[in-house]
């Protein structure tokens, strides 16, 4: 676990190298937390990263920007750290399953290719075999 002081800090230190998961407050000192979120959610390298607001702002128009800007969820100050470790263990839990369906849908796309390829070539082979019995045939007959 890293903490940083700023946006700019989380920023870098996420590039420098990518946690898990991330909690993030609204208010910092040079840039807030919704647009750090936005950054990170628009980096391919980032934006898969589940990141949890934690805010002492509890109106619905903080916790809708926080969803808009990518957050998967929002917890209030004063927060109760048993709530705050049952949502990160479910985040975590949901980003390693959903890391485990990208990878079987990878293999299945290959597995697919290989397929595919498989098929023209075998249509192929039989189109051709196809021709040969009929132009033997036509020459029997003479036609």
């Amino acid at each position: 676990m890293r903490a940083v002081t700023n946006g700019e800090r989380a920023l870098a230190a996420v590039k420098h190298s990518p946690p898990e998961l991330i909690l993030l407050d609204i208010r910092l000192p040079d840039i807030d937390g919704f647009e750090v979120c936005s950054i990170l959610k628009t980096d391919p390298m980032n934006h898969q990263i589940p990141i949890i607001f934690i805010s002492a702002l509890d109106d619905t128009n903080a916790k809708v920007n926080a969803f808009r800007a990518g957050g998967i969820d929002y917890v209030t100050k004063p927060m109760h750290p048993e709530e705050v470790l049952a949502r990160v263990a479910t985040h975590l839990a949901l980003r390693q399953l959903n890391i485990q369906l990208q990878q079987a849908n990878k293999h299945l796309a290959i597995r697919l290719n290989e397929l595919e390829t498989t098929s023209t070539v075998t249509s192929s082979i039989f189109q051709v075999a196809a021709n040969q019995v009929a132009d033997g045939m036509a020459l029997r007959t003479g036609l």
